[in-house]
């Protein structure tokens, strides 16, 4: 069995999604590729907005979050606007992870700086390989912070 690693150094992922099984989802696979980060889960963008917002160092910023986008009380999209608006936290990436596979919904997150986009597969396997896939790429990036 290979060691675990982590995909941001000594940083916490944050999931925005208010699906407590996809939120399962995303954690059994980061069990299953042994993805050892710490996760932070909130169920809409307001709550992971006054999370972030309550944090007293950059320190303390995960190191990238996960964002659905159709959620309650404030969406993906007028999360990730707010959040890039914000000049403490627009340091954060952010990558979409969505069932949405609509033009608009990609043109506006890549407008509002997302760092990528990933459309959520109905298969297990296929769900894998893309976390795996950012895996790799995460685990070789470095935040500014």
């Amino acid at each position: 069995m290979a060691a675990t690693t982590q995909m941001i150094a000594n940083k916490p992922i944050m999931i925005v999604d208010d699906s407590i099984v996809d939120v399962l989802l995303i954690q059994n696979a980061f069990e299953e590729l042994e993805i050892a980060n710490e996760t932070i889960v909130k169920g809409n963008g307001y709550e992971a907005f006054e999370y972030l917002r309550a944090l007293t160092s950059r320190e303390d910023y995960p190191g990238l979050i996960l964002l659905d986008i159709n959620m309650p009380k404030m969406n993906g999209l007028e999360f990730l606007n707010l959040m890039k608006k914000d000049d403490e936290l627009r340091i954060i990436p952010v990558v979409i992870l969505t069932t949405s596979d609509s033009f608009r919904d990609k043109e506006e997150s890549y407008k509002n700086y997302a760092a990528g986009y990933l459309v959520k597969p109905l298969e297990y396997f296929e769900f894998i390989e893309m976390i795996k896939s950012l895996k790799n790429y995460w685990h070789s990036s470095k935040v500014a912070y």
